[in-house]
């Protein structure tokens, strides 16, 4: 029963990613101005405060899961860092820095590309960001990139090349960890 919870959990996840990134990405900027402010509003509420929902309650189901499993202590570990990650990078950090977008820097995608779009003055992120953050943020943010870009180097070649995807990014320990015993989502592990 708790993995058909934590399966459900998953797909709704999926679910919700998907049409919440394709409602802000492709839609919000072809309706009204508040109706775009709505939508950005939710897919932000969805990215910080709800996926920091479905960590903990995945978690939850996970370790009672795997309870009787030889690695739980291991996994325990791992769970109670990503909650205190999710709940650090989705809630408190943008809080305190009054940016509900600051979890964008802990992910692989936008860590790669935004350095590279903000160098570009005629990028649509560039346009956004500039009023916001000024040349200073825009310095700021570029500044973090390449101390973050030298932290995973160095870390890369002591600790290998997973060392950035299984230990830093939220993303995929939330999903290799979190979600481990829901999948595949649908058929049956192989």
């Amino acid at each position: 029963m708790k993995v058909k919870i934590l399966k459900a959990i998953l797909g709704i996840y999926i679910i919700m990613a998907i049409i919440l990134a394709g409602l802000n990405y492709a839609y919000a900027n072809k309706v009204d101005s508040f109706l775009a402010e709505f939508i950005t509003w939710f897919w932000h509420f969805y990215e910080n405060w709800i996926k920091t929902l479905l960590i903990i309650i995945g978690s939850y189901l996970t370790l009672s899961i795997i309870r009787k499993s030889q690695r739980f202590t291991m996994r325990k570990k791992n769970l109670i860092g990503f909650i205190i990650a999710a709940l650090v990078v989705h809630i408190t950090a943008p809080i305190i820095f009054h940016n509900s977008e600051i979890y964008l820097f802990a992910m692989p995608l936008p860590w790669t590309t935004i350095p590279l779009q903000l160098l570009n003055t005629q990028s649509s992120i560039y346009l956004s960001r500039y009023p916001l953050w000024g040349l200073e943020g825009i310095s700021a943010v570029l500044i973090f990139y390449l101390s973050y870009s030298i932290m995973i180097l160095i870390g890369t070649l002591i600790y290998g090349r997973r060392w950035h995807c299984s230990m830093i990014c939220l993303f995929n320990g939330f999903a290799s960890e979190i979600f481990e015993p829901a999948i595949p989502l649908i058929g049956k592990k192989k």
